[in-house]
């Protein structure tokens, strides 16, 4: 835990992520590659993906509702292995044509043809690093590729039984991808809130990161660091990483706007408004009536344990003043 008192809110480093709300949609859960650190149900395939119809027309109802309250929509497309879906450079070209912007979170495997094709329709990328299946030289190839012209991430999934390895392969990386940013990412146990047993040099290996050169178009995509303010009033920035290794990310009782910044599709094609589902099921991609929120949620989660659900603005409405 981190020293000091209590967090009270949570707003973007960057003012400009406020106004953007992020539909982080699993596309489906056919992949790739099959990590050992990652739950069958992110992987085995058991659910296709949607039809190209479907998947347009809740493209287009979810970039309705958030332009009538003055936002901008970022699709935020993973899996399974999205880059495996057929459908998706006509879905990226439709999102474009419609004034929103488009992401994806993969794991780069596919070939260097493919990226060159698709680049043009992506506003930024999220490339993770698996040491399991990953091949490195090619790997490098493509975040090559994408920094230079994209807002381009990379997760490195720090396996602690090839921690050191990992680590090894995060520095080549860092040295030979100008423009782009990195995470040293911490594994959560099947993907919920409890972290593998990390040693504490490993941890403060995590911590220091292996920060690449200056990123060449800013901040990752449109979310960032959080710029954290506790109950003295005084404030620092902060990544999402890092307080999830503090232990800074238990927000049980603020009110936080998931489902105004965000939402988050399953592979099932179930609506919520956060990758932590709370407040429960809105609906499904094939509802033509989906009740998207316009107002912000309390949470009652023990802990926040994804990273993209911290990156929203919350606070401490308990609070006095």
């Amino acid at each position: 835990m981190t020293a000091g008192p209590p967090l009270v809110r949570l707003e973007h480093a960057d003012e400009a992520h406020a106004a953007v709300t992020v539909v982080d949609w699993c596309l489906g859960n056919t992949c790739n590659q099959a990590c050992s650190y990652c739950p069958d149900v992110l992987h085995d395939g058991s659910s296709g993906f949607p039809e190209l119809a479907t998947a347009l027309a809740f493209c287009e109802r979810v970039i309705t509702h958030q332009q009538a309250l003055g936002r901008r929509v970022f699709f935020h497309l993973t899996g399974g292995e999205p880059t495996l879906y057929r459908g998706l450079p006509e879905m990226l070209s439709f999102v474009k044509a419609r004034g929103a912007g488009a992401g994806l979170v993969s794991n780069g495997k596919v070939a260097l043809r493919w990226w060159e094709k698709v680049a043009p329709l992506l506003d930024a990328i999220v490339l993770t690093y698996h040491v399991e299946f990953a091949d490195l030289d090619h790997f490098i190839q493509v975040a090559r590729l994408l920094s230079g012209s994209l807002k381009t991430h990379i997760n490195v999934a720090m396996l602690p039984l090839r921690f050191d390895e990992c680590h090894h392969h995060a520095r080549r990386i860092a040295l030979e991808c100008e423009g782009a940013t990195m995470t040293l990412k911490p594994l959560l146990k099947d993907f919920r809130d409890e972290l593998y047993p990390y040693t504490d040099e490993q941890r403060r290996v995590i911590r220091e990161g292996c920060q690449p050169q200056q990123p060449r178009f800013g901040e990752r995509g449109v979310r960032g660091s959080m710029r954290c303010f506790d109950r003295d009033g005084e404030s620092r920035t902060r990544a999402a990483a890092d307080l999830v290794m503090a232990g800074d990310n238990r927000f049980a009782g603020w009110t936080c706007n998931a489902g105004i910044e965000s939402i988050a599709v399953n592979h099932r094609g179930e609506v919520y408004r956060a990758m932590c589902q709370e407040g429960g099921l809105l609906g499904r991609i094939v509802d033509v009536k989906l009740p998207l929120p316009t107002q912000p949620i309390v949470c009652r989660k023990r802990r926040c344990s994804c990273l993209s659900d911290i990156m929203l603005t919350k606070w401490d409405a308990r609070e006095p003043g």
